[in-house]
């Protein structure tokens, strides 16, 4: 399964969906083609990338079915989405949006590239519960969030690794893990201060407590 369908897969049938930072909208149109949503907005920082978006859905877009903000997150939305998407973007940026609007979907699918230990925290810090925190596999290693509503508590390993790789160990996490620990055994035969050997160190540790 391709990193497309691996997302596609978490989301759920609602009346309004967003995809934010939506790139070429190939999520979007899966939606749109399975009626997934009675409605879809499109929404990207880039009026380039949404431009190919808007190719794509173009059919959609002159229904009413979809339509295409330029805007960086929820800005220009004129409701609140059921669901919202954000993939492809680092967590502090997942964060920073989530963080600059009032708009509080009642369901989250997100997708770091890096740093989803932020996105976990600040979910679970904000009126969210984790049911879905796996990684999977596309060549790259990637993170998929789902989130709804409601109250949660994450352990310090849960935000750390992802609460579902810890319950079910997929092999791709595993294989993740393995990689970084291997990667941070070739940074240790590096010269480096005696602070920076000490976190790669307590980070190795971490990291092969749960292989």
């Amino acid at each position: 399964m391709n990193r497309i369908t691996e997302i596609y897969s978490r989301l759920r049938p609602c009346r309004l969906f967003a995809d934010i930072g939506c790139d070429h909208g190939f999520v979007a149109e899966l939606v749109v083609k399975n009626g997934l949503a009675e409605k879809v907005y499109i929404a990207d920082v880039s009026a380039q990338s949404l431009a190919k978006a808007e190719k794509l859905l173009a059919t959609h877009i002159r229904t009413g079915a979809v339509e295409s903000f330029v805007a960086d997150g929820f800005s220009a939305f004129e409701e609140t989405p059921d669901e919202a998407l954000i993939a492809g973007m680092g967590g502090e940026e997942i964060v920073k949006i989530l963080r600059s609007t009032a708009m509080r979907p009642e369901r989250l699918v997100l997708q770091p590239m890096k740093n989803a230990e932020k996105v976990r925290r600040f979910l679970t810090e904000n009126g969210y519960k984790i049911t879905e925190d796996v990684t999977f596999r596309e060549v790259k290693f990637y993170d998929v969030i789902c989130a709804e509503r409601g109250v949660d508590e994450l352990t310090e390993d849960e935000a750390f690794f992802g609460r579902t790789n810890l319950e079910t160990r997929p092999e791709a996490f595993l294989e993740k893990i393995k990689s970084e620990v291997a990667d941070i055994g070739e940074y240790l035969k590096k010269p480096m201060s005696e602070e920076s050997r000490e976190e790669l160190l307590s980070r190795k540790r971490k990291l092969e407590s749960v292989l």
